[in-house]
């Protein structure tokens, strides 16, 4: 999932395992988040 935070630019990916936010990838913008999510969406879907 991609979120903008606070009132800057920025977007971040959390990872949710067991309900529980497992990791954050924090990045520049939400086209780069919302790239990367779909990538891997796309290679979860495959496993």
């Amino acid at each position: 999932m991609a979120g903008r935070c606070g009132s800057d630019t920025g977007a971040t990916i959390f990872r949710v395992t067991d309900s529980k936010v497992t990791a954050a990838l924090r990045l520049p913008d939400a086209e780069s988040a919302l790239q990367l999510a779909h990538i891997h969406h796309e290679l979860a879907a495959t496993e």
